[in-house]
């Protein structure tokens, strides 16, 4: 597939030596990808359909899997494609899931038909990724593979499509509510071992007898 701009990066060199070189150098494609790129992220920005929205969430998660690929250890390898924890938190805001039918339809992000495991030792759900015509534009690989993938809580996608947020701070708020649940959790295995059996009772010093 040709992008878009690739046309209007050619000048009359390219014309004059066409029989000699009959193909479009990699320097005026990498244009026009990029080009492309933006040009279509503008266009979904000026969308009366949650437009603002759609480009700041595009933005946030662009910029997330450009730090993923930037990862020398390759942890997180060809990172692009994301899940939501529970999609039913989606489903129960009109004005989230409104920005996210907007996403899909105007191409922003990419629904796959497959059901599959959201993410490494997680459930089967529904994965999204973003579309592959800003690949180019985020330094992102094309190409979408199982494995990990980043998931995104009900509250996130708000504040990804409320605010432009910086990598670091998305990922602190995914660890800072990861970590939340889990002191949750622990709290409340500490309570129930703490509640009285029917056939126990507490003497006067606290002692279960």
């Amino acid at each position: 597939m040709v992008p878009l701009y690739t046309f209007s990066y050619m000048d009359e060199t390219y014309y004059e030596n066409i029989k000699t070189k009959p193909y479009i150098s990699i320097e005026v494609q990498t244009k026009a990808a990029l080009q492309t790129g933006h040009e279509q992220l503008s266009k979904i920005q000026l969308n009366n359909e949650h437009g603002a929205d759609m480009y700041r969430f595009l933005m946030n998660v662009g910029n997330l899997f450009t730090d993923f690929n930037k990862d020398h250890s390759v942890k997180y390898p060809e990172t692009n494609q994301f899940a939501f924890l529970n999609e039913a938190d989606i489903e129960r805001d009109s004005h989230l899931q409104k920005i996210l039918n907007n996403l899909i339809k105007w191409g922003g992000i990419i629904k796959k038909s497959k059901i599959q495991g959201i993410s490494i030792g997680k459930r089967k759900g529904v994965i999204y990724h973003i579309n592959r015509v800003f690949s180019p534009f985020f330094q992102i690989s094309y190409r979408t593979r199982g494995g990990y993938n980043f998931l995104i809580e009900a509250e996130l996608f708000r504040k990804m499509s409320k605010d432009f947020m910086e990598v670091q701070a998305i990922k602190s708020y995914k660890n800072k509510t990861t970590k939340d649940s889990s002191q949750t959790n622990i709290e409340k295995a500490v309570l129930d071992n703490r509640q009285l059996n029917l056939f126990e009772s507490e003497n006067l010093n606290g002692k279960t007898i």
